[in-house]
């Protein structure tokens, strides 16, 4: 179930989801592509805590921007209204034969504990003591007394979906976490 903006599984599992949206990388030449996968790739080995992606493409569909548009345009007059709906067909036309897609990307990120696997080698002495660092801060928070109540949970939460944010932003990405309305959009 969704309660307030979390993710309830009934084994009392908890998850939270951020939306993000980013630089368009197709206008992009390899150098800043290549920039921005090294800033991607900082952000997630940067974490202390497991996070899933999940990309979601569906086709566009013009029907509820063309509802709109012609509820807009009824008063007009009729040549007006005419050049709309032409319009409206050459979009969709046009969405059709280019197969557009709606694309979303989601990280979700769970309240499940940090597992202790050490950080990879060659990442330097700094990465590491940050690492460590975080780690000790997360399991110090999971064993707290009250680390199975759900205000535990949603502070641990709290603050693993600002730690993505953050960087992700310092990325380029902009990144928001679904509320209990979209969840249940999404969900759908």
């Amino acid at each position: 179930e969704i309660v307030d903006d979390t993710i309830v599984f009934a084994d009392g599992h908890r998850c939270a989801v951020l939306e993000c949206s980013g630089a368009n990388s197709g206008t992009m030449d390899s150098e800043q592509k290549r920039g921005l996968h090294a800033a991607y790739h900082a952000v997630l080995l940067g974490l202390a805590f497991p996070v899933q992606i999940l990309v979601c493409a569906d086709p566009v569909t013009l029907g509820p921007y063309a509802a709109r548009r012609t509820a807009r345009l009824a008063g007009r007059p009729l040549a007006v209204r005419r050049l709309g709906s032409a319009d409206t067909a050459y979009m969709r036309r046009a969405v059709a034969r280019l197969g557009g897609l709606d694309q979303h990307v989601y990280v979700v990120i769970s309240a499940a504990a940090v597992p202790t696997v050490p950080v990879p080698g060659r990442r330097g002495l700094l990465a590491l003591l940050r690492h460590q660092r975080r780690l000790a801060a997360t399991r110090w928070a999971l064993s707290a007394t009250d680390a199975h109540t759900g205000i535990a949970l949603e502070h641990l939460l709290a603050e693993r979906c600002e730690t993505v944010r953050e960087g992700l932003a310092r990325a380029g990405v902009h990144a928001w976490r679904l509320r209990t309305p979209c969840l249940l959009y999404t969900s759908d």
